[in-house]
């Protein structure tokens, strides 16, 4: 074979490799799933981690996406970035609407410290930082491959947003809310959830004269999750 059509060769297995490389990395942070569909939702009371307040007849739970099989329905990995999806379940028992429009749904770490729930913003940051390559992984050819931000991943990232968020400022008498949030716990020690709780205050409700008044606050530790394991 001529020194040309080595070359020739070399440059059609050349083009091959990237093309295959950019379609697999291309779908690096994605999940598979062939039907996004969030998982059958339960009644508080039968998840791990739950607070029931008797007095007014109010339960939380909350179940951590935190392993790989469970985000399957999930159109973007963001476990691979550092952030933590929480499903919260909020079931009122109640004669009356819970009014979330002030609750503070806060991730409290095992060392005390607070973390808001991630902004889509916030989330199509993360996914823009992911390279077209794994982090640490060798790239076998001369060309570098692209760092632009993919909008697969911006587009996977804000239909998740839009269908699985948590959304229900009120909370009708005798019914459940849920849905999900997501924080980034990317610079906790592993596993994030060892000793952190779920920490929510600022909910009200009416009381019998029809006056709202403040439950008091939800401290919902994900301990008794991680020892199910």
């Amino acid at each position: 074979m001529s020194g040309r059509a080595v070359q020739t060769s070399r440059n059609i297995l050349a083009a091959l490799g990237i093309a295959v490389l950019l379609s697999v990395s291309a779908d690096i942070s994605t999940v598979h799933a062939a039907d996004h569909t969030a998982p059958p939702l339960h009644a508080a009371t039968e998840y791990p981690c739950f607070e029931t307040h008797a007095g007014e007849h109010v339960t939380i739970a909350v179940d951590p996406v935190d392993t790989n099989d469970k985000q399957k329905f999930l159109r973007f990995d963001y476990l691979s970035v550092g952030f933590l999806p929480v499903r919260l379940i909020v079931q009122n028992d109640s004669d009356a609407t819970l009014d979330l429009n002030e609750a503070r749904i806060l991730f409290l770490t095992a060392d005390g410290d607070h973390i808001n729930a991630a902004t889509l913003d916030d989330l199509e940051r993360a996914g823009g930082t992911l390279k077209m390559h794994p982090p640490g992984s060798l790239n076998p050819l001369p060309i570098p491959f692209p760092t632009k931000p993919s909008d697969k991943h911006i587009k996977a990232i804000q239909q998740d947003y839009d269908q699985f968020s948590y959304s229900a400022a009120l909370v009708a008498p005798h019914s459940t809310a849920a849905g999900y949030l997501f924080y980034d716990v990317s610079g906790l020690p592993k596993p994030a959830l060892r000793d952190a709780q779920m920490y929510i205050r600022l909910i009200r409700i009416a009381d019998k004269q029809g006056n709202m008044k403040e439950l008091f606050n939800f401290n919902i530790s994900f301990n008794k999750y991680l020892r199910m394991q």
